[in-house]
């Protein structure tokens, strides 16, 4: 569990410092981000117990997905960090739209690789893999959702 409270003050950190340039606002979220996936990797790592034949199978293809998500989870974040104080109903709208299609690019990643990773685990290991990264999602959400300010009405 201290290891889940290390990405999420990093991840916290970053975005409270965010308050720069946007050149120097995507390279804090880019660090966040990688800070987060090399967390994630090593709760997975500490966790999972691979064989070598499974971990020669498991890792290219979670690394190909990380690789993927952060794309996506970097718009994510942008969303995030969007000025609520000054929304109009239009800007909300458009918030409401790039939030759903971000959570659509995420779920198809996740069922793309996901399905990669079940051909090459056995299903209970399987599962454990899909119960650890739902927590770490769960946490990483909660997180972010309350460090975003509410819309004001």
């Amino acid at each position: 569990m201290k290891t889940f409270k290390t990405i999420f003050t990093i991840i916290i950190i970053a975005f409270i410092s965010i308050k720069t340039t946007a050149q120097n606002k995507q390279d804090k979220i880019r660090y966040a981000i990688e800070m987060a996936d090399k967390e994630y990797k090593d709760i997975i790592r500490y966790n999972m117990n691979f064989t070598e034949s499974e971990t020669n199978a498991f890792w290219p293809i979670l690394n190909e997905y990380l690789t993927k998500k952060d794309e996506v989870f970097a718009k994510e974040v942008n969303i995030f960090l969007t000025d609520y104080s000054k929304l109009s109903a239009r800007g909300a709208e458009n918030i409401l739209k790039r939030m759903n299609k971000s959570e659509k690019e995420l779920r198809a990643l996740k069922n793309k690789y996901f399905k990669k990773i079940k051909k090459h685990l056995p299903i209970k290991k399987y599962l454990r893999f899909l119960q650890i990264d739902h927590y770490i999602e769960v946490a990483r959400d909660f997180k972010l959702s309350s460090q975003m300010p509410l819309v004001r009405e």
